[in-house]
């Protein structure tokens, strides 16, 4: 279920009812109740997804969870923000699109307006070649059965054997490849280029055994194909407002807030429910903490000449450009795996890297958004693009420009760059990005902010504490008026960070389950060592909670060279088990720190047993 905000760009005629000029799906069949054909309304841009609704039996409306029904809705929308509500039975392929305004005293006797399906067959590319004909038979009965279940095939033989970017595009447009038996493995991927070329290829890929006709082996073959087809869990969390609140309206949270509390005051009690909570989260922080990160633009396409890459984005007009090098490892394969660093300078030791053969990419994060000092609010590429006052800081158009760097590397093969295996780093002030670049971008393998203090790995309560006891460490209130990495919203938790729904802890935790590696230096107060040590204790609690603590490292230590490397063993731990699938203990959390106080005493909730 879900419901289209009103704005600007939304076209709906809340006086006629008229749904032909709002924006969003193609409608191509007969006029109906006085709609031709002509686009309608499943923008994706502009709906809100609240959760799973259908039409039950009775013809009333019924949902998972069952608290989340038609009424329960419009009960609940009471800023009259949304304007229409869409319902989709997606198991049933008879099922119609419903939309039924909000303006009714009956919902269910609500006016609405029915519309063909809008679901698209699954689409499904059954890879093999003529060379093994030996097993066509056998071949032939899961094609039957794939189109015996109305999903769009493209069986054609030999097609794939040579990949150029049209037929990359396919394979990455396509719901699921299949893999099948009858191919000889050595006409693909047999070289650099071709090795590559699959790397690009997004979409889930399924290898046929040797499966013959029989009721186990279709058993195999169906739960192959769900597992890897089936939709990703869409967030349910009703809880979400369509308008977060004012700081100043904000509860009082003295010590770390819970990561695992929803903004309901439910907590989690399911596995599953990380994606949701991770939802709020995120939310939260856009709101509140780095500003708002944009979604893909209309067009982003780019290309390689020379070790750089070049990224292009254009959208109602409006285009931007950058470049970022490449420097490539003497040792290793390609496609090799890669580590984008905030800048044009490393941190993490280029000989190390090298060795395990892993690629460097240089991001020019200040090309992107400009941190030289408050002066720059609102300069860079990402504001020529969004405008100068949109309301992300510098560390999210960052991020926005990692993620649009990672879609140019997934269409651009000849780069040599498995875009499935990547880490981004940085130190100091781009550590920081680096943080909210790898929170913010799922594709990112594995991040490793370095030395980043506030803003970064320091928790804003600890710091606040520590000043207060006489110490000289960067808060919330000081970092505002140094740059723009912040949002502008962010000031007004200068003086009370205690309001705040989140800490850094909870940032650090938007990348779970995903691999984190967090390093710091006990050397430098105003980095807030027990500050960073303090979220790195709370955030580890979430992988903890979701059974991989593994995956999230902290390692602190004394060096008097502010982002001079120190922890190599960490650094080629983490990146040999989770950019090169090797084997090594990632198990660290450790800090020579000598704290005052002990971190859990800021931690008033307990890891829950996730089922």
């Amino acid at each position: 279920m879900g419901g289209v905000a009103d704005g600007a760009n939304d076209l709906w005629d809340e006086a006629t009812m008229s749904y032909r000029t709002a924006p969003g799906v193609v409608y191509e069949s007969p006029d109906i109740r006085g709609v031709p054909p002509g686009r309608y309304a499943l923008n994706d841009a502009l709906l809100q997804k609240l959760g799973h609704i259908k039409l039950g039996t009775s013809g009333l409306y019924s949902s998972y969870p069952n608290t989340l029904n038609l009424n329960h809705f419009l009960a609940q929308d009471t800023n009259k923000l949304i304007t229409f509500i869409i319902i989709n039975e997606q198991s049933d392929p008879e099922a119609d699109w419903w939309i039924t305004t909000k303006e009714s005293d009956t919902p269910e006797l609500a006016p609405a307006l029915t519309l063909p399906n809008a679901l698209e067959p699954l689409k499904v590319i059954w890879v093999y070649d003529t060379s093994g004909g030996a097993n066509i038979e056998n071949d032939q009965f899961w094609l039957d059965w794939l189109l015996a279940q109305e999903y769009a095939l493209d069986a054609e033989p030999d097609k794939w054997i040579q990949l150029d970017s049209a037929k990359i595009d396919q394979l990455n447009d396509a719901d699921l490849v299949i893999l099948s038996q009858v191919t000889d493995s050595n006409a693909y991927a047999s070289d650099a280029n071709e090795i590559a070329a699959w790397a690009s290829v997004i979409t889930p890929i399924l290898t046929m055994e040797d499966w013959e006709q029989s009721d186990g082996g279709l058993q195999m073959f169906t739960d192959a194909i769900s597992s890897l087809t089936e939709q990703p869990k869409v967030c349910t969390c009703e809880v979400i407002p369509p308008v977060m609140p004012a700081p100043s309206a904000l509860p009082s949270i003295p010590k770390l807030p819970d990561p695992f509390q929803f903004m309901d005051g439910k907590r989690m009690t399911h596995l599953d429910d990380w994606t949701c909570r991770r939802a709020e989260i995120s939310l939260q922080v856009q709101e509140y903490v780095y500003g708002p990160k944009p979604s893909r633009p209309s067009t982003v396409t780019g290309s390689y000449s020379g070790n750089q890459l070049t990224v292009d984005c254009s959208e109602d007009g409006r285009s931007i450009s950058f470049k970022a090098t490449i420097a490539y490892p003497p040792t290793g394969t390609a496609p090799y795996p890669a580590i984008i660093t905030m800048g044009p300078w490393l941190t993490l030791p280029k000989t190390e890297l090298d060795n395990l053969g892993i690629a460097v990419i240089y991001f020019p994060n200040d090309e992107l958004g400009r941190q030289g000092s408050t002066s720059d609010r609102g300069k860079g590429k990402f504001y020529d693009f969004y405008g100068s006052d949109h309301q992300a800081g510098s560390l999210m158009a960052w991020a926005w420009g990692v993620s649009r760097l990672i879609d140019v590397l997934e269409q651009t093969p000849e780069a040599n760059i498995n875009p499935a295996r990547l880490g981004v780093t940085g130190c100091s002030r781009n550590g920081k990005g680096a943080l909210v670049c790898g929170a913010f971008d799922e594709r990112i393998a594995l991040t490793i902010p370095t030395e980043s203090g506030a803003g970064g790995a320091s928790s804003w309560r600890v710091a606040d504490a520590l000043v207060a006891a006489g110490g000289n460490v960067q808060t919330a209130r000081q970092i505002v008026t140094e740059n723009t990495w912040m949002a502008p919203i962010f000031a007004q938790f200068g003086n009370q960070v205690d309001r705040l729904p989140v800490d850094q802890h909870m940032v650090a935790a938007l990348c779970a389950p995903r691999p984190l590696l967090i390093t710091e230096n006990t050397a430098f107060e105003w980095l807030g060592p027990e500050a960073c040590y303090t979220t790195a204790i709370a955030a580890h609690k979430v992988w903890e909670a979701l059974g991989l603590p593994d995956r999230m490292g902290f390692v602190q230590t004394s060096h008097g060279d502010h982002c001079g490397f120190k922890e190599i063993k960490e650094l080629r731990a983490f990146c040999t088990k989770f950019l090169l699938d090797g084997e090594a203990d990632t198990n660290v959390l450790k800090t020579d720190g000598n704290f005052d106080r002990n971190p859990l005493d800021w931690i008033n909730w307990d890891v829950p047993s996730l089922e």
